[in-house]
């Protein structure tokens, strides 16, 4: 019965269950991509920013957010 579940336990389970998704979706996303998440000391997670391609000037190294060739104007020509 759930109600006699000390709620310790019950957390202890909850984490154990989200770090179980989490290792299955880390490794759905690596086998998808090709990209390991990595994290070493205080760095933040990340990847190879080299094989990063730009949605806005399709450069390689940069995301479109970062990129500092005019917007790409594709989608207004066609309107």
């Amino acid at each position: 019965d759930i109600n006699q579940i000390d709620e310790d336990d019950m957390e202890e389970m909850d984490i154990k269950w989200n770090m179980a998704l989490l290792s299955m979706r880390a490794d759905k996303f690596w086998k998808r991509t090709g990209k390991k998440i990595s994290i070493q000391g205080s760095d933040v997670a990340g990847f190879e920013k080299s094989k990063v391609e730009c949605f806005n000037c399709h450069k390689m190294g940069h995301f479109a957010r970062e990129c500092r060739a005019s917007r790409n104007s594709e989608k207004h020509k066609l309107i």
